[in-house]
């Protein structure tokens, strides 16, 4: 792949979160201490470094996601089985050691069918790395009283409104919030707090059905703007001026190590086209962001795993605005491990496994080998009668990978949320604002041209 880094390294900044900082000695360095602190002393049932994971020893199971997570466990030597959607069965399905595919979000299938699977092949951990598996996976993981983070935490990091009614019992980031189902709650609402307000569904992803309203006069339009789109409950909120960050931790027997600062690009209609690492933050304020994100994390009582987790800094200071016990999506695991050489796939299985060197204490003290930046394609709707400029991104020589997903003939929608992107580039160079820089010349050159 062109374009792509040198020798490894990371983001600094931070100290570990509970337990104590750096100081008090390394957690999970590697090898049976290593798995016993982060799996045994987090409660997990059985196991430790006598042979093992013990029960399903070297097996997992992973719900739903695509083929890269399949794939780096299989690199370390584990046995996977992948409970996959028909609908949604590829590449991923191949690469396991076995799949079995059903509707992995009913409750009841998802009780018998795992536990029958549990019972011919039986596994140590049941993760899942994609949005729609995150409670299927904690929720077998509890039932079967597997190692994992608890149901609860997991349910509230998916329901934005019990996630918000969680910080503001908690005094962190404060944010004034409702949950709403129809117009008269968006007019009560602002005529509480003000406006503008934020809509958005409780358990939306990729900035699917997120409407601003300006005032009273806008309710009815941005509720039947919803109710188009299938949604039924929404929270609203307060809306936070100023930029927006995410960042991308993960955690190990509930301490919360800091990997990397995201800036984003974002639409007029809130839909992301564009991340670079590092992030332009520093000092103070990526300090104070931080340590809110590792505050956040322990109030909703994450124990294992990645976590992608979205801030806007305000002139109040940075708040909240969502999380995910999930590595970050829209590519943005790709740039951490471009960048830092940190994979939280692999990172995930080391740990819970106690296989080689996971280096936990090193993640928040590693330089960064370059920069990069991801940039999606958009275009007006309409029909694509032409796409310009793939030349340019073959011959740009930080040009790491690149995707043209839309070709002559198909009809490109209006863009409402990340899946109307049309493609996207991935740049590397010495800088992130560099990278950015040549992302935005090649937006520029590759055009997809509709009517």
């Amino acid at each position: 792949m062109r374009g792509q880094c040198g020798a490894v390294g990371g983001e600094a900044g931070g100290e570990g979160r509970r337990g104590g900082g750096p100081g008090d000695g390394p957690v999970g360095g590697g090898g049976c201490s290593a798995a016993a602190d982060a799996a045994g002393g987090a409660g997990r049932p059985g196991g430790g470094c006598d042979g093992g994971p013990r029960g399903g020893g070297r097996r997992l199971l992973i719900v739903g996601g695509k083929r890269k997570p399949v794939e780096r466990a299989r690199a370390l030597g584990l046995e996977v089985a992948l409970v996959q959607k028909k609908a949604s069965a590829g590449a991923e399905v191949r690469a396991a050691d076995y799949a079995f595919l059903f509707d992995y979000e009913d409750p009841a299938l998802l009780s018998g069918l795992g536990r029958a699977i549990f019972g011919a092949l039986p596994f140590s951990f049941a993760l899942s790395f994609t949005e729609h598996g995150l409670v299927p996976a904690a929720r077998l993981s509890e039932e079967l009283g597997l190692y994992g983070n608890p149901l609860r935490t997991v349910m509230v990091l998916r329901d934005k409104w019990e996630m918000r009614q969680l910080l503001n019992r908690s005094g962190i980031s404060p944010v004034a919030a409702a949950p709403g189902g129809c117009e008269a709650d968006v007019r009560a609402f602002l005529a509480e707090v003000g406006g503008p307000a934020l809509l958005k569904p409780v358990d939306g992803t990729a900035s699917y059905g997120v409407v601003r309203v300006d005032g009273p006069g806008e309710a009815g339009a941005a509720c039947r703007r919803l109710a188009a789109l299938g949604v039924v409950r929404f929270i609203m909120e307060e809306f936070l001026e100023g930029p927006e960050v995410s960042v991308e931790s993960f955690s190990a027997a509930g301490r919360h190590y800091i990997v990397a600062v995201t800036d984003k690009r974002i639409l007029p209609n809130y839909v992301e086209i564009g991340h670079s690492i590092p992030s332009r933050l520093r000092g103070q304020e990526r300090e104070a962001v931080c340590r809110l994100v590792r505050e956040f994390l322990d109030a909703v009582g994450l124990v294992f795993g990645p976590a992608h987790t979205e801030v806007k800094l305000t002139a109040r200071g940075p708040r909240i605005v969502e999380s995910h016990n999930r590595a970050g999506g829209d590519k943005i695991t790709d740039l951490v491990e471009i960048v830092y050489g940190v994979d939280f796939y692999t990172l995930s299985y080391q740990v819970l496994f106690g296989l080689g060197e996971p280096g936990l204490e090193t993640l928040e003290s590693r330089p960064a080998r370059c920069g990069a930046a991801v940039r999606f394609f958009v275009a007006p709707p309409g029909t694509v009668v032409e796409v310009i400029g793939e030349d340019a991104l073959k011959r740009e020589p930080g040009v790491h990978t690149y995707e043209l997903e839309a070709k002559v003939g198909d009809r490109v929608n209006e863009v409402r949320d990340s899946r109307d992107r049309l493609g996207h580039v991935i740049v590397t160079a010495e800088t992130a604002e560099a990278a950015s820089a040549v992302c935005d010349r090649l937006e520029r050159e590759v055009r997809f041209v509709t009517r």
